[in-house]
């Protein structure tokens, strides 16, 4: 009588932000004819029960600390490829690949700033280009050094109608990965009209010079 197929369905979690190892492959085996109970090729898995099947991985992605030849489940992944040998006690084999992947990371850009071209104006602006990671974006600014983020635009892209001051943005794209950002809308000094006081002489009489 023949076994059933080794069945191997997966759970694929890719990276959710760039540079951070938190890829997952969890997999559940069916079919084909299990190992018995003890026995040296029945893996062990992750959650400390037998698994049934020997199981071997592969990757040629260096660095991962949590990786383990032996056992069901992959956690905390890097980004890259990795495969998966499954035998049954029959000696029937399947194997499969799997990618792990990763966002790029996110990136804010400035473009071109406007500061105050007057002592005491509230004409900047800074308008921002995101990129990377996974959208959406949200923003959230903050201002400090005499600052004042306008009412109502806390969490605009852009910001319009400043006065001169240090204005942060955090960005928070839809995997919850996050980068700051600040500007240092600046003015001139203020024009003031100085008087020295001997450089001149009262005029005491009507008509006089």
């Amino acid at each position: 009588m023949w076994a059933d197929p080794i069945i191997l369905n997966e759970t694929i979690s890719d990276i959710a932000c760039f540079g951070t190892p938190d890829g997952n492959i969890d997999i559940t085996i069916t079919g084909g004819k299990p190992f018995a109970a003890g026995h040296p090729d029945n893996t062990v898995g992750r959650n400390g029960a037998e698994t049934g099947y020997k199981i071997v991985w592969n990757t040629a992605v260096i660095g991962n600390t949590d990786f383990l030849v032996n056992t069901d489940d992959q956690l905390n992944l890097k980004k890259g490829g990795y495969t998966i040998t499954i035998t049954d006690a029959n000696g029937c084999q399947v194997t499969k690949n799997y990618s792990i992947d990763e966002p790029t990371a996110l990136d804010v850009t400035i473009n071109n700033p406007a500061d105050l071209s007057c002592f005491g104006d509230n004409n900047g602006f800074i308008n921002l280009t995101v990129g990377g990671g996974t959208s959406n974006y949200s923003y959230q600014w903050t201002a400090s050094n005499g600052g004042e983020v306008p009412a109502g635009q806390e969490s605009n892209q852009n910001l319009t109608g400043l006065i001169a001051g240090t204005y942060t943005v955090l960005i928070t794209d839809s995997n919850g990965c996050t980068i700051t950002e600040c500007y240092e809308v600046t003015q001139p000094d203020e024009f003031l009209i100085s008087e020295v006081l001997d450089s001149h002489v009262d005029v005491l009489c009507h008509g006089a010079s």
